[in-house]
């Protein structure tokens, strides 16, 4: 994971919803089908000459199927919508090229849920956390993911408004959220999030709003890794305070009272520095389990620690 600052790392804790987008993030590797035997090649090299001024997982997807021989296309402006499905506009099921209004081509895409998705999904799950989808792709398609993946609260057909009406509808009901996205579109959702996540391959503007970016693995299992993580991590810094206020306690009237000499000052305070650092080291050695009882586990043993120490 690629984090944004230290503080982002603490900002997990108390996360109780996670909201994904669908495509580019439980979805990827989106793929033109050249074999729709309704795809015009005529039609494909001006398609592919817009598409390469997107971002979006469909534009990319068309634009990868530009030739090198194609005719060179020079437009006078380019605007890109996010949000908008532009098939649905014309009762289309897909992406349209059209000109001065008329109907040229539908062509048509498909890809795969991301790996781990659906463990990520029960992960969070299992950890007590709610999980639902909302996305701007047709609700049919938004349903058959979600459920692929065992979420059961999804919206689709979602503008960027609606996605950030979404957010401020569970901050109003006292959730603390996690936004999962990828693209344009999820841009405002992901800078109102209290938490926002994205995949490396996510647009540049997507990650540069995300406070957590998972680089190296593909897999959504980041996601609850993650939230663990930073419940791992609060407890640390609650054990090094711990121990902080303890060495003090103990220290501080030796000190007064004069029994303590400047060499054993010093290595008391080497000490209790060394120690703080040993305890942090431990979260190198962190599984992660999500099952309920031993997540409820854990979590209860390392408070119970720090409470026991202060």
């Amino acid at each position: 994971m690629i984090v944004k600052d230290g503080a982002a790392v603490e900002q997990p804790q108390g996360v109780d919803v996670v909201v994904f987008d669908k495509t580019g993030t439980l979805t990827e590797n989106c793929r033109l089908n050249d074999d729709d035997p309704a795809t015009d090649p005529a039609h494909r090299a001006p398609a592919a000459g817009i598409a390469v001024h997107s971002k979006h997982p469909q534009s990319r997807a068309l634009a990868a199927r530009k030739r090198s021989d194609d005719p060179p296309l020079v437009f006078d402006s380019m605007k890109d919508h996010p949000g908008l499905e532009d098939g649905q506009s014309c009762g289309q099921d897909g992406t349209v090229l059209s000109k001065d209004g008329v109907l040229l081509q539908v062509f048509r895409f498909s890809d795969g849920i991301r790996p781990g998705a659906a463990q990520a999904v029960a992960d969070l799950r299992n950890m007590g956390l709610s999980v639902e989808v909302i996305s701007g792709e047709r609700q049919d398609l938004v349903r058959q993911t979600s459920r692929a993946v065992g979420i059961y609260r999804f919206e689709g057909e979602a503008m960027p408004a609606r996605k950030l009406a979404r957010l401020g509808e569970l901050a109003k009901s006292g959730h603390k959220v996690l936004m999962v996205g990828d693209g344009l579109n999820d841009v405002p959702a992901l800078a109102a999030a209290d938490v926002s996540m994205a995949p490396a391959d996510a647009a540049e503007i997507g990650r540069s709003a995300a406070g957590f970016v998972f680089l190296l693995h593909r897999s959504l299992e980041a996601v609850p890794h993650s939230v663990a993580l930073s419940q791992q991590v609060r407890l640390l810094i609650r054990q090094n305070l711990a121990f902080a206020v303890a060495y003090n306690a103990v220290a501080f009237p030796f000190a007064a009272l004069g029994y303590v000499t400047p060499p054993i000052a010093a290595l008391a305070m080497s000490g209790s520095s060394l120690l703080v650092v040993a305890n942090s080291v431990r979260l190198g050695r962190y599984k992660f389990r999500s099952d309920t009882a031993e997540w409820k586990r854990q979590v209860l043993h390392s408070e119970r620690t720090v409470e026991a120490m202060s």
